[in-house]
């Protein structure tokens, strides 16, 4: 009496593994690039709340600010005669210079534009305008 017992063959076995292991590859590589835009939405969404206490601090203290955008070291200082304040900027974003800009007293900010570059091609520019120390951001 012979008995068969169905079960996978191993080309079965090891076809079933490789798609597992692609969709599995290609899931990881996905979450990577939503947690790379995510770090840089988090990071821009951080130095608006920077700026705008600090513009509000400037007003009320009736001082002015200094922002550093340093290149070098991957860092803002946000400056003034009370407090310094750091935000770094993530690795994904890369600048071709650093900046100085100036929040007055009254809350004014010179006009310039900083560009930022991201890892994934994509390039940043941020306005900033006179008139209440306003700036915008575009891709």
């Amino acid at each position: 009496m012979t008995s068969h017992k169905s079960a996978f063959t191993l080309a079965e076995t090891l076809v079933t593994l490789l798609i597992s292991t692609i969709v599995v590859l290609l899931i990881f590589f996905m979450s990577q690039l939503n947690w790379n835009k995510y770090k840089i939405d988090y990071f821009f969404n951080s130095f608006h709340s920077y700026w705008s206490q600090q513009q509000l601090f400037s007003k009320q203290k009736n001082v002015a600010t200094t922002v550093f955008i340093n290149k070098n070291n991957n860092t803002i200082y946000f400056i003034n005669p009370y407090k310094k304040d750091e935000l770094i900027i993530p690795k994904e974003l890369t600048l071709h210079s650093s900046y100085k800009l100036k929040i007055n007293p009254d809350g004014y900010t010179k006009p310039c534009t900083v560009y930022w570059n991201a890892d994934d091609g994509k390039t940043y520019k941020q306005t900033f305008q006179m008139g209440w120390g306003i700036y915008h951001i575009k891709v």
